[in-house]
């Protein structure tokens, strides 16, 4: 086993959690999940992120030199940091998928695979609610 940490915004652990919870799987097994499933979409969704980030910090004239100027952090949504215990051969699959995908780190890895990931079961779980409404039978015994 081998500790790591992960940063990630407190409303992203905060559904993390609760997902966990409500399923029940630890919070290990879910990050796994989400990035299994999210592998084959994950370039195109880290380049997209690294773009937001970068139009984030866009270069602005001082009158004199081009400067690369960060926003401030988003105080609504402060990074918190995760701390997980994962089997070592699983921290080394991570690692080698942030070199071949060209992530800045593990953390915007899990990031960008659990944003998506969990953003895809709040859908499935709306079209399943959706669907049983729908499902109902009219009871014949129920009218006036």
């Amino acid at each position: 086993m081998q500790a790591i940490s992960l940063s990630v915004p407190a409303s992203l652990a905060a559904q993390w959690k609760t997902y966990s919870q409500e399923v029940p799987r630890s919070l290990v097994d879910v990050m796994l999940d989400a990035v299994a499933a999210t592998r084959p979409r994950l370039p195109v969704l880290l380049r997209a992120h690294q773009a937001a980030l970068r139009e984030k910090t866009r270069p602005v004239s001082d009158g004199t030199f081009m400067r690369t100027v960060p926003q401030p952090k988003r105080l609504e949504d402060p990074y918190v940091t995760m701390p997980l215990r994962l089997l070592a051969t699983n921290v080394d699959v991570l690692d080698a998928m942030v070199h071949e995908m060209a992530a800045e780190s593990r953390s915007q890895l899990v990031v960008v695979a659990l944003t998506a990931w969990l953003a895809d079961r709040r859908a499935e779980e709306q079209v399943y609610a959706e669907q049983l409404e729908l499902e109902v039978p009219e009871d014949p015994f129920d009218r006036p």
